[in-house]
């Protein structure tokens, strides 16, 4: 923004010169108004140059998205739950945005029961003024995916879309697991987001990833294993 005014700023000044060219030529001092009309001619490149960066950083006329995600999980009997994802896609700008074979990836991963590689790092005792080591929260057990998880499971159907200024689409996918005690989930939704002029400039790829965990020890109850 600060940009902008400046550019403005510059743009009135180089178009106010040419009156006071001319008031000083009336005045006869024609070295004045050459030296006025070469500082007009930069102001107006300064301008040019000043409003062209304001607009190659700020991007006003890129795609402006905004993703979310809403999971619940539901009783499937014998042993079963289901659980249903919504993913939201929602044009958040003021220009329309195509969306054209942009990759999404869902995966459910296992919190609880501690799967055996996460239950591995818990240590039982520490020396006295250590602190247990916190770890990244992304090497959860995988039990089902869709998409590019990792290079797991089966991709999911590209999105393709238009989307006008404030339109939204929505995508519905499920999966039926068995029911476990203490089942609980994480459920990653991973957006790639449109690339910008400016993305593939400096080779930028920017995903959107929303995490929801999901207790389903309601939903299972007292059910077992399913076989």
């Amino acid at each position: 923004m600060a940009v902008l005014l400046l550019a403005c700023g510059a743009l009135v000044v180089a178009v106010a010169l040419p009156a006071l060219s001319a008031l000083v030529c009336g005045k006869r001092l024609r070295s004045w108004s050459a030296h006025l009309t070469i500082l007009q001619t930069l102001l107006a490149v300064t301008a040019a140059l000043l409003a062209g960066v304001w607009y190659f950083f700020e991007r006003p006329n890129d795609a402006k998205l905004k993703f979310d995600q809403a999971v619940d999980g539901f009783p499937a009997g014998n042993g079963r739950v289901l659980i249903v994802a919504e993913v939201s896609i929602t044009n958040i700008g003021s220009t329309l945005v195509r969306l054209k074979d942009a990759p999404l990836s869902l995966y459910v991963q296992q919190v609880t029961p501690l799967p055996r590689g996460v239950e591995a790092e818990y240590q039982p005792t520490v020396p006295a003024g250590v602190a247990r080591q916190v770890r990244a929260a992304d090497n959860w057990a995988l039990l089902a995916a869709a998409g590019p998880a990792g290079g797991r499971g089966a991709p999911v159907t590209p999105v393709n879309s238009v989307l006008e200024a404030g339109e939204t689409e929505n995508l519905y996918y499920r999966v039926i697991l068995p029911c476990r005690p203490g089942l609980r989930v994480y459920v990653t939704a991973r957006f790639h987001k449109p690339q910008s002029g400016y993305d593939r400039l400096r080779g930028r790829k920017l995903a959107w990833i929303k995490q929801s965990l999901l207790d389903l020890t309601g939903a299972c109850g007292g059910e077992a294993h399913a076989p």
